[in-house]
């Protein structure tokens, strides 16, 4: 398995290292995810303060983005709090610079690196860019959310949505106190793979309680769930295929107080511990 199944990972948990050197300058990093076949990584970039970028770049991959702390300036926009954005690969990049620092959630869908200059006219696709995107701007909708989990009264934002693939990359918020009918839930599984960080709030699963900073990656067909929200919760989401609930047979009973035994590759399990939720 190429990129590990994480179920789940408090970023907290995770150490700063020094990475993507070279015209990117470096960064310090916590890599919560990399695909050893592909290089392709999930990761927190702490851009310092007075970075600044070459003067036009493009990467030989697809990149996303999404700010968590800070500010951002790319292309002549400003990337603020909360703000996304969609580079595929050969996408004009120039005006990238940070003059008080920020701290950025990156998909790369290959090594972190840049190419400086201009790509050779024709040789990318670049139609399906979303150069930035305000997430602040957008409304909240339940349409297209499945009716199965109509009791947990969520809604989303679709960030990007790829027509030929069904690759999506989308916000979810999930009210407080919301529970499937008896506290009965079905566990389930996607025929796609996945990757969700917790933004805010706390989410209840039988691998121990996420609270804001957890992530997660799930390969396609692994049966997951069920889950229920003690105070809500917003999480970022990102799929590689059309996203559909295929629900268990059988129920189980949700529980307030999950034991802690999250699912983790060997490289991660001394960390399984580390900034754990302790309430009160």
């Amino acid at each position: 398995m190429a990129r590990p199944h994480i179920d789940f990972i408090q970023a907290q948990a995770l150490p700063w290292t020094s990475g993507l050197h070279g015209a990117l300058g470096m960064f310090q990093i916590k890599t919560l995810a990399h695909d050893s076949e592909t290089g392709a990584a999930t990761f927190i970039a702490r851009v310092p303060p007075g970075w600044r970028g070459a003067a036009a770049c493009y990467l030989p991959f697809d990149q996303e983005i999404y700010i968590l702390d800070g500010e951002l300036e790319a292309q002549g926009q400003k990337f603020g709090l909360d703000c996304y954005g969609y580079w595929p690969a050969g996408f004009q990049q120039w005006g990238q610079a940070s003059p008080a620092g920020a701290d950025v959630l990156v998909f790369a869908e290959g090594t972190p690196d840049i190419v400086l200059g201009k790509p050779l006219p024709g040789r990318f696709d670049v139609s399906k860019a979303v150069p930035h995107r305000d997430t602040h701007e957008m409304p909240w909708s339940n349409e297209g959310i499945d009716p199965d989990y109509a009791w947990f009264g969520m809604s989303w934002k679709v960030l990007r949505h790829d027509p030929a693939t069904e690759a999506t990359t989308f916000l979810l918020d999930t009210p407080a106190q919301r529970h499937p009918p008896d506290w009965m839930g079905r566990d389930e599984l996607h025929h796609c793979r996945e990757e969700i960080m917790l933004l805010a709030g706390e989410l209840c699963c039988p691998y121990g309680i996420m609270t804001a900073g957890a992530y997660l990656n799930r390969p396609a067909g692994i049966r997951h769930g069920p889950y229920y929200s003690r105070f809500g919760n917003t999480l970022i989401g990102r799929v590689d295929g059309k996203l559909e609930n295929n629900f268990g047979t059988t129920a189980q009973k949700l529980t307030l107080k999950p034991p802690h035994q999250p699912r983790l590759p060997d490289a991660l399990k001394p960390l399984a511990d580390a900034y754990r939720l302790e309430r009160y």
